[in-house]
């Protein structure tokens, strides 16, 4: 019987994982080495476009398995 978690497609899991790698690059690198460099407004929007364009790319480039399985190539 499947879980939940393989329902998922790896489409899905893989362009929200981007999503959360920006957020998390942002927040370390406001933090540490790029501290003080960026207004809250910035870094608002610094997050927010990389984790747009990530998700964007990392949906467009992982196939999804079930447009295979319904006919389509």
């Amino acid at each position: 019987m499947p879980t939940r978690a393989q329902d998922v497609s790896p489409k899905v899991m893989l362009a929200t994982v981007g999503g959360a790698v920006s957020t998390i690059f942002w927040t370390v690198a406001d933090g540490t080495f790029w501290h003080g460099v960026f207004s809250t407004a910035t870094m608002v929007t610094l997050t927010t476009a990389t984790t747009a364009v990530l998700t964007f790319v990392i949906g467009y480039l992982v196939p999804d398995p079930g447009w295979r399985r319904a006919g389509r190539s």
